[in-house]
């Protein structure tokens, strides 16, 4: 199995998208170890370069232009060719809380989540203009946040979701693990999970919500979202968990019961799994990297974004400071 690690982005409440811009997010050229994963979308523009996305066991070509779409907990890493770096500015939302909960009709909230409920990116090249531009604006909007920027990025959010909905049949990638409408029959689960996941899940439940028997519905399952729906679910538990840790929101032992854990030793174990340490470890490791490492979002600036990787510093999550300090001397 393929070493995973958890990037916790601090998503404000009441207007939860970030962007990342500016000139200092690249992908490394290094021989990828291993693949993170979010608590949230991301939709990454590639400005420079060329290389190759990987996810799972799968892989794509990028190239400057390309917009790459990737629905929560989607295990990725992106990886520059060798004759230089790619370079990429990233837009990052929660759609549930954003907007899709102002649906009252089931079918209409199903249909636009699908394409963000699969564990396989969206790839848009240059052919793929409305993508293309609706990206651009949301870039710009946060660029220059004009009067209203919050109200128009949330229709341009809607669209491109409904845009990313409409390539999935087109997209022989994708096609190649599961036709949209497997993908839109496993939504209720995929929901399910993303909103219990600290209760007690069981696959016969899970299998019900999608109107198929439990040995169907662990087959489909796998063949759409690449694993096993308990290494999903724990996968989810183990980014909420992660993300209660950074905001000591609780002990570690409230938390861990609180996302799903029955026990200490079940939550250390899930950690070692797919984080390689403990919890204790894991936080200590990001505090440690909290000041070189740090994103302000939008509306709560005193919350840090923590990384992994030093890539960088920005400020209101707008422009890099290294742009800035370039500009300055």
């Amino acid at each position: 199995m393929i070493p995973l690690q958890y990037r916790h982005y601090n998503l404000p409440p009441n207007f939860p998208v970030i962007t990342f811009l500016g000139e200092r997010w690249i992908s490394p050229k290094e021989a990828i170890s291993y693949q993170h994963f979010h608590d949230c979308v991301e939709i990454g523009c590639c400005r420079k370069g060329r290389g190759t996305l990987y996810t799972g066991n799968r892989t794509f070509s990028y190239e400057e232009g390309d917009i790459c779409i990737l629905p929560a907990y989607v295990p990725h890493m992106m990886q520059s060719a060798s004759e230089e770096n790619s370079s990429w500015e990233y837009i990052f939302f929660d759609p549930e809380k954003l907007w899709l909960r102002q649906y009252t009709d089931e079918e209409s909230s199903r249909n636009l989540s699908a394409a963000f409920s699969v564990s396989q990116p969206i790839l848009a090249g240059k052919h793929a203009e409305t993508i293309r531009r609706i990206t651009e604006q949301i870039f710009e909007e946060f660029y220059a946040k004009p009067e209203f920027y919050k109200t128009y990025v949330r229709g341009c959010l809607m669209i491109l979701l409904a845009e990313a909905e409409r390539m999935l049949p087109k997209n022989k990638e994708r096609a190649k693990g599961a036709q949209i409408s497997q993908i839109r029959m496993l939504a209720p689960a995929i929901r399910y999970i993303s909103e219990r996941y600290g209760e007690s899940v069981e696959i016969p439940d899970l299998a019900k919500l999608c109107h198929l028997s439990p040995t169907h519905f662990r087959r489909l399952f796998h063949q759409v979202m690449q694993s096993a729906p308990l290494e999903y679910l724990n996968r989810v538990r183990v980014a909420k968990a992660g993300t209660r840790l950074l905001e000591g929101s609780g002990g570690v032992r409230k938390i861990a019961e609180e996302c799903g854990f029955p026990t200490l030793s079940s939550f250390h174990r899930a950690f070692q799994k797919y984080l390689g340490m403990t919890p204790t470890e894991w936080k200590q490791e990001y505090q440690a990297h909290r000041e070189e490492n740090i994103v302000r979002s939008l509306d709560e600036i005193q919350n840090p974004l923590l990384f992994d990787t030093p890539i960088g510093t920005a400020v209101d999550g707008i422009v890099s400071r290294k742009r800035e300090e370039n500009k300055d001397g």
